[in-house]
């Protein structure tokens, strides 16, 4: 019992916080096409460029091959048999989609006094908590996946006896795509939710938090990645899930975006800057 005192203390915490200020239905938060969508195009651009190119990136030898005592000690507990391990991926797969959808209907099913049928102007909202979701993974992912050609780590399945030829996946172990991925989109959810002044907001970041943690763990359980892998990954992605909602789409209380975007002239070249109001 005392394995899951975390996770009860976890829980019970989440649940008692305080729903934020509610705004109105129509004020949820904004979301600007010419900002986000060369954003999101960079970030995916960057992730199917990376698993188009793999085998050409990829070297033979991995530049990280040593593991440490807490990585060995989260592996042989958390390991599934070799049997089910391709069970567990399959199970990561199907979690990790999950998270939009349970997201997507905590916006869709709620209003300001809780949990309602859908109306036509929550579901335009809806629909731009999806795209700012999608953000929200490919700004995590972009990271990602430049680390993770960077590194190059043995992932942990290359120890099993059971491991044969190799394969350019085989050296990209750190960090976690799928569990950046699981907490980006989990919290991006759930802070959406927030700025929605969602009503269930115990409930909702409860459930998000739980499905990606899910996720971090089934990847250990598929013997896919290590435990700092997945750590990383969490990190990295509830940084981002959290960051893009609240930087770049958050209204300010005159209904303004809280950002602007503008050329800035350099000694040869324009850039792009991006001020925000905090």
């Amino acid at each position: 019992m005392h394995r899951f005192a975390p996770l009860i203390l976890l829980t019970a915490v989440l649940l008692a916080l305080p729903a934020p200020a509610r705004a109105a239905e129509e004020d949820w938060y904004e979301y600007a096409p010419h900002v986000s969508i060369p954003i999101t195009a960079l970030g995916l651009s960057v992730w199917i460029a990376g698993e188009v190119f793999k085998k050409d990136l990829v070297p033979d030898e991995a530049r990280w091959t040593k593991t440490n005592p807490l990585d060995d000690a989260v592996r042989d507990a958390l390991v599934w048999n070799h049997s089910h391990q391709k069970d567990a991926n399959m199970v990561s797969n199907l979690v990790l989609g999950s998270i939009p959808l349970a997201g997507l209907s905590a916006l869709l099913f709620s209003d300001r006094e809780g949990w309602s049928s859908p109306t036509s102007s929550r579901a335009k909202q809806v629909g731009y908590g999806g795209l700012i979701m999608l953000e929200s993974a490919s700004v995590a992912m972009l990271a990602n996946q430049m680390i993770k050609f960077a590194v190059l780590r043995k992932r942990p399945y290359t120890r099993s006896s059971e491991y044969g030829t190799f394969e350019a996946d085989d050296h990209l172990s750190f960090y976690s795509g799928h569990t950046t991925t699981a907490f980006a989109l989990a919290v991006s959810a759930a802070t959406l939710y927030d700025l929605r002044g969602g009503e269930h907001r115990g409930a909702v970041w409860t459930t998000a938090l739980l499905l990606a943690a899910g996720v971090g763990y089934l990847r250990i359980g598929a013997d896919k990645h290590y435990f700092t892998d997945v750590l990383v990954g969490a990190l990295v992605g509830a940084a981002a899930g959290w960051l893009v909602p609240k930087l770049l789409h958050k209204r300010d209380p005159a209904g303004a975006v809280n950002y602007t975007v503008m050329p800035v002239p350099s000694s040869d070249a324009w850039i792009l800057g991006v001020t925000f109001a905090l």
